[in-house]
């Protein structure tokens, strides 16, 4: 074999005889089938990425080769315009060979996108180049991504991107018209300021400022073992109170008369406990919490609100009719529908009934109190008695919601918290009292998108599905407004 490398081979030896040296008419060697093979596709693609690499370095633009792991991009160009760097960075993804190619009849052909490919460049930040090389032609062909998308959402619906001959061929022309365009998330390099303008916008939360809360704990022995033993001792008027290590704890004096405490404790034991050191352990916040939260409840049952399984509240039905509610928006008085039965498909059966709803959270950030309001759905058998919601829908409702829904169910849920007054919660647990301020918290930010603002009068009323919603609606009665309500009354 002396004309055969070092490299080790094997020969055909199929045909030979015992003993017999194995060889082939040809006298031809095969590899070994475990020795690394050079992927037949390796060639066509360096070609085409050196194609991008040329037509950059003709257009005298930078080009950075990839320098790790990718998923879907291979090398990033920079224009220069009269020899200065623009700092707009473009994405290259090079697809090579002329299996690519498809339905090609001379003028177009397309792509194939796959729909991984197709979710992972439209995150992309940056103008994205998808080229196509076609080895046995040894020309290449472009379009910007994110500019296909805008125009072409059918056909990319289809999986297909189409590219022209004639316009879409990569030369130093479509790279100067590609960069000219920028992106959706850049503006053109020849107009970009050396500063970004910085639009200063109000973003508006959904969260209340508690402004005051008890700082001492009141607690003394009691006779009741549990909760339900309290409240067969005392009142449905009582201070909200809770039982713990055989005490029953409270923010109000069970001293005080208007407790109505005093035939749960023994008044002469009473005892104070500074609220911080309870917050300083686990059990003990939770506690707090806890107290706070009946607090609210008290109140919210005053509304006529009721608490479904998940502490949600919501407004029953009356006498099993749809229900509205109406109330101060940011302008007007109007009404919303917070109760109504959900029929089959013939509409001669309720199937149950769906309650609009928010889920109140008390939120302590540093020494700070806030109550935040997430509005959400609630279902029931007859427009009073709770029950799971049907799989799928709560997301088919919320699927509908959209920022200005969200804000308008904020203002409407907090108009219902403070009966649509402007001045704030005062719960009351003598000689202490829980205060919540009646403004969802807002702040001023710099980082605003030009051009993209919320016309605040659009987000005003309570546009819904409701065809008893009306614009103008009159205020109730100012006699009864404002009043406290026996429980589970009509709206305020």
């Amino acid at each position: 074999m002396g004309g055969v490398s070092s490299l080790s081979v094997r020969l055909r030896a199929q045909n030979a005889p015992d003993g017999g040296a194995a060889s082939s008419s040809s006298g031809s060697v095969t590899p070994l089938s475990d020795e690394k093979r050079v992927p037949s596709t390796h060639a066509a693609e360096v070609a085409g990425e050196l194609e991008v690499e040329r037509v950059a370095h003709a257009a005298g633009w930078l080009h950075r080769p990839r320098a790790g792991p990718d998923v879907g991009i291979d090398l990033e160009l920079e224009p220069v315009v009269e020899g200065v760097p623009t700092g707009l960075i473009i994405k290259v993804q090079v697809k090579s060979g002329a299996s690519y190619f498809e339905r090609d009849d001379g003028q177009r052909f397309a792509f194939r996108i796959r729909p991984s490919d197709q979710n992972y460049w439209r995150r992309i930040n940056t103008p994205l180049l998808l080229v196509l090389f076609n080895p046995n032609e040894g020309r290449a062909y472009a379009v910007e991504f994110h500019s296909y998308c805008r125009v072409n959402a059918t056909e990319l619906d289809r999986g297909l991107v189409w590219f022209n001959r004639g316009e879409d061929f990569l030369s130093v022309d479509l790279l100067q018209r590609i960069a000219k365009k920028g992106s959706p998330a850049n503006v053109p390099p020849s107009t970009a300021p050396a500063v970004p303008p910085r639009i200063r916008e109000v973003l508006h939360s959904n969260v209340l400022r508690v402004d005051a809360v008890p700082h001492r704990l009141f607690h003394a022995p009691t006779i009741a073992k549990s909760d339900p033993d309290v409240r067969s001792l005392t009142s449905r008027d009582a201070a909200p109170s809770l039982v713990w290590n055989t005490e029953l704890w409270s923010f109000q004096d069970p001293r005080d008369p208007d407790a109505g405490l005093h035939n749960a404790v023994d008044p002469s034991r009473v005892r104070i406990l500074d609220a911080g050191v309870w917050l300083c352990t686990k059990d003990g916040d939770i506690r707090y919490r806890t107290l706070l939260y009946r607090h609210l409840r008290k109140h919210t049952r005053a509304l006529g609100l009721f608490t479904d399984d998940s502490g949600r509240l919501f407004f029953p039905s009356r006498d099993g009719a749809p229900r509205v509610h109406r109330y101060r928006s940011l302008r007007q008085w109007t009404q919303r529908w917070v109760a109504r039965p959900v029929f089959d498909r013939t509409r001669t059966k309720a199937l149950l009934w769906e309650h609009r709803s928010v889920k109140t959270e008390l939120l302590k950030v540093g020494s700070d109190w806030m109550l935040s309001l997430l509005p959400s759905w609630t279902f029931s058998i007859d427009g009073r008695t709770c029950t799971s919601a049907p799989p799928g829908a709560v997301t088919r409702r919320i699927s509908h919601e959209y920022n200005p829904d969200i804000f308008r169910l904020l203002v409407f849920w907090k108009s219902v918290l403070f009966r649509s007054e402007l001045k704030p919660i005062v719960l009351s647990c003598p000689p202490q009292q829980i205060v919540i301020a009646p403004d969802l918290l807002s702040c001023k930010v710099e980082f605003g998108v030009p051009g993209d603002r919320a016309d605040f009068a659009a987000l005003d009323g309570a546009p819904d599905d409701s065809p008893e919603c009306i614009e103008d609606a009159a205020p109730p009665d100012p006699a009864a407004h404002g009043q406290p309500q026996p429980e589970y009354t009509t709206d305020a």
